[in-house]
């Protein structure tokens, strides 16, 4: 494909959202090209560098999504007009852009695409760098007051930084893309840590040793005011309440989230100055609102994250293949590094779920044998591992299977993955497709985009 990121050729103009599809398939999911220049002028051009809302950005390698989530839910939940930026998306791009918790129309992509091609130099822009100018575009058009940007990757290039946040809140780091970041989990956390600003606040839940000094000192050089939140039990409310995300991981996630909208609270004027460390602490551990902050932890949802399927869906053609048994009940969660996959396995533990198949693919870039431990360690029966469809970074699923060992299967596709491990449970516990809430449910697991094709075969899983 020729490359039309050159300023000289006329943006295009759209008139429907198909168009719009079309153009964005063409730039590139997985193009990359560092640098905040074309970010910010974009953003400048369209008078948004400096938006006119608060802007809460979300920095990390697990629980960036989920801790949007949460803060997104958090801030609705207390009367505010809130956009939720958070990627990727797993069957429409239209996902990664919502407004109080709904996606918006067709028709305002379209015309919010066409303002950035002609007024923002949209078409200088990669995949992930229009998308989140768009978000901003669609926030400010929808007088937002509360925006919360989820980074796509590291943090020093990532595209959200080129906007001028109010907060950064960092959700566990660990090693991932290292290809890009860097080998060792020093150079992955320092960028990371290029997300922080002068004068802003910085919010931290616990990390690893080597994390928090990288932390520290890119804050005390870039004269950012950081806080770490500390264990969660001492910032979420008593009695714990409930959280809309499943898994024990998730309440560290939720406290990060809370804290940072505690602080908020406490500091809501865009471009505000950050509070003290002493201050913010006070402001961590100070209720607001009991009833709106439980409600927003409560209603927070996104799908793959922990997310269980409590009852079969009946028999029914996935993709050209009949599935004669159904969908039996299920865990989908988009684990898709070590660390990720290590949270989900001590999650099933804790809730003495053992699943009766698996359904696992993942990225040939990852910590693969790592990875491969813990699937084996929680996956005492069948695995299927299908190829991830249009997707240069895929495992072979030859490969992969070979990697986990005698009980994994290469299939060709997610359907047939689905429909191999359905039949596999049915011969050796039928009562699975029938048992709500029980302990041998089918786990699908790994690649967000193998989840995607999982959602785009059964959507109706996409809602709450």
């Amino acid at each position: 494909m020729t490359d039309n990121c050159s300023p000289a050729i006329s943006p295009p103009v759209f008139s429907e959202y198909a168009e719009f599809e079309q153009y964005l398939a063409g730039r590139g999911l997985f193009r990359m090209e560092l640098g905040l220049d074309r970010m910010r002028e974009s953003l400048r051009l369209l008078g948004l560098q400096r938006p006119p809302f608060f802007v809460a950005q979300v920095v990390g390698t697990n629980g960036k999504g989920s801790t949007s989530t949460f803060l997104a839910s958090l801030a609705a939940a207390h009367g505010l007009t809130v956009g939720l930026h958070t990627s990727p998306h797993f069957v429409s791009v239209r996902e990664r852009i919502r407004i109080n918790g709904a996606m918006l129309p067709e028709a305002e992509w379209v015309q919010a695409a066409n303002v950035l091609m002609q007024q923002g130099q949209g078409v200088r822009l990669t995949y992930f760098e229009l998308i989140t100018c768009l978000a901003v575009l669609l926030f400010a058009q929808h007088n937002v007051a509360f925006a919360v940007m989820e980074t796509g990757l590291g943090g020093t290039f990532d595209a959200t930084t080129a906007l001028e946040a109010d907060m950064v809140l960092f959700a566990p780091i660990d090693l991932d893309h290292t290809a890009i970041l860097g080998e060792t989990l020093a150079a992955v956390a320092t960028d990371k840590a290029g997300a922080m600003r002068h004068g802003k606040q910085a919010l931290s839940g616990p990390q690893h040793g080597s994390v928090v000094a990288v932390l520290q000192e890119v804050a005390q050089r870039v004269g950012a005011s950081l806080l770490f939140c500390g264990p969660q039990e001492t910032i979420l409310p008593e009695p714990p309440v409930a959280l809309g995300l499943g898994g024990a991981h998730q309440l560290g996630n939720a406290a990060l989230a809370l804290a940072g909208w505690r602080v908020f609270q406490a500091n809501p004027t865009v471009g505000a100055p950050a509070l003290s460390g002493t201050a913010a602490s006070v402001c961590i551990g100070t209720p607001g609102n009991a009833t709106a902050e439980a409600h927003g932890l409560a209603t927070a949802w996104i799908p793959g994250r922990m997310q269980r399927t409590a009852r079969l869906l009946g028999p029914r053609t996935l993709g050209a293949l009949e599935a004669p048994y159904g969908v039996p009940p299920m865990v989908l969660d988009g684990g898709h590094n070590p660390h990720g996959l290590a949270a989900l396995g001590l999650s099933l533990a804790k809730q003495g779920v053992a699943p009766l198949a698996t359904v696992f693919a993942c990225l040939e870039d990852k910590n693969v044998a790592a990875m491969v431990a813990h699937v084996r360690a929680m996956s005492p029966g069948a695995i299927f591992v299908p190829p991830i469809a249009d997707n240069p970074r895929s495992m072979a699923p030859a490969a992969l299977a070979s990697a986990i060992g005698l009980n994994a299967f290469a299939c060709t596709s997610v359907e047939e993955a689905l429909c191999r491990a359905a039949e596999h449970m049915h011969q050796r516990m039928p009562e699975a497709f029938t048992e709500e809430g029980g302990k041998h449910p089918l786990l699908v697991c790994g690649s967000l985009y193998m989840l995607g094709e999982v959602y785009s075969l059964l959507p109706e899983l996409l809602e709450c």
